[in-house]
């Protein structure tokens, strides 16, 4: 059976660029599933460095959020880890990011700046994904924040 060149070629450059196509579709599929992951993933990869605004729309009603907030007082600032099980939208964002309530207003923030060694892992799901993937592109650091008033 001969394999036709069109087929080896198509074939090598799927390897070649299975990296860029993997997080191009990390991108993509997030945007429906996890639009703030999408947006941080995107920005991370292809932004200029510039703080990125996120609505806080979903962000605001986190169960995390939630419940740091319960515990906090005007004022504070903390900064908060948690576990993926715990919000799984939020985990694919943000985790860790810091949390402050002032009087009329609640900021959340985390600068946004992926590993470059393959220690670190996100789990999607089932699927341990190393952070340093996403530099298969040229990334610039930037600073995630969300705010709303309260």
């Amino acid at each position: 059976m001969k394999i036709p060149y069109k087929t080896i070629s198509i074939l090598l450059l799927l390897l070649y660029f299975s990296k860029k196509i993997l997080v191009i579709g990390m991108i993509v599929v997030g945007a429906i599933f996890f639009p703030e992951a999408s947006k941080t993933l995107r920005h991370y990869c292809f932004g200029d460095g510039s703080q990125l605004e996120v609505s806080p729309d979903y962000i605001k009603n986190s169960p995390v959020i939630k419940k740091h907030l319960a515990h906090m007082k005007i004022g504070e600032k903390h900064k908060v880890g948690f576990h993926q099980w715990e919000d799984w939208r939020l985990s694919f964002a943000l985790n860790p990011f810091t949390i402050e309530k002032q009087k009329h207003k609640i900021i959340v923030t985390q600068w946004m700046e992926f590993a470059k060694k393959d220690k670190v892992v996100t789990w999607l799901f089932i699927i341990p994904m190393p952070d340093n993937i996403v530099h298969t592109f040229d990334c610039t650091p930037y600073l995630f924040h969300s705010e709303w008033e309260y």
